[in-house]
C-alpha cells in the first residue's frame, strides 16, 4: 500500500472487524447502517458515481463519508481521486491508503487475511492419558492438577507396579 495520509494516532487504530465495505450508499446520503469499524474501499464504481456531481457536491459527499470516521480508507486501482479525500482524511484523522490492485482482488485478499487474524482463538489445557488401552483427555484450567489425576489413576490401577511415564509436550 502507498500511504497517502497517516494520522499521528495511526498506531492506536485497530481493525476489529473482518468485514469490509464499499461506501457507495454513503455518497447518496444513506448512512443508517454505516459501520466505522470496517475497512472502506473506494473503487472505480464509487469514483465514477462521484464524477456525475459538481466539485462542491463531491466535496460534501466525501466530507460526510470521512466525518463518520472509518478505521481506514483504501483507494484502489491507483486512480486519481478528488482532492477532498485527502482534505477530509486530514481533518477527520482517517488513514488513507492507495493500491494499484483492483478493488475485488484487494478486498478478497484483505478479507482472507482478516478472517485468519481476527478469528476467535481458544486455548485448552489438558493431559492425555491411556487407561486400559483407551485414550482419555483430561481438561481443566491451568494449575488445577490435571497432571495429578493420571498419576492417581495409575497408582490405583492393575498396572500400579508397572512404570509410570509422564511426557510433557
Amino acid at each position: 500500500f502507498e500511504v497517502v495520509y497517516a494520522p499521528e494516532d495511526m498506531k492506536n487504530r485497530t481493525v476489529i472487524s473482518p468485514d469490509v465495505s464499499r461506501p457507495a450508499l454513503i455518497f447518496t446520503g444513506f448512512e443508517k447502517y454505516f459501520d466505522c469499524h470496517r475497512l472502506q474501499f473506494i473503487g472505480a464504481q464509487e469514483l465514477d458515481f462521484l464524477t456525475g456531481f459538481t466539485e462542491d457536491e463531491i466535496d460534501a459527499k466525501v466530507k460526510l463519508f470521512l466525518s463518520l470516521s472509518p478505521v481506514a480508507v483504501i483507494l484502489t486501482r491507483g486512480r486519481v481521486y478528488p482532492d477532498s479525500f485527502l482534505k477530509y482524511a486530514e481533518e477527520y484523522s482517517v488513514p488513507l491508503l492507495r493500491t494499484q490492485d483492483t478493488t475485488s482482488n484487494i478486498m478478497s485478499t484483505i478479507i482472507s487475511y482478516l478472517n485468519v487474524e481476527l478469528a476467535p482463538r481458544i486455548t485448552r489445557h489438558g493431559v492425555f492419558v491411556e487407561v486400559h488401552g483407551e485414550g482419555v483427555l483430561i481438561l481443566g484450567e491451568s494449575g488445577t492438577g490435571k497432571d495429578v489425576i493420571p498419576r492417581i489413576i495409575h497408582d490405583n490401577s492393575a498396572r500400579k507396579h508397572g512404570k509410570y511415564m509422564a511426557i510433557n509436550c
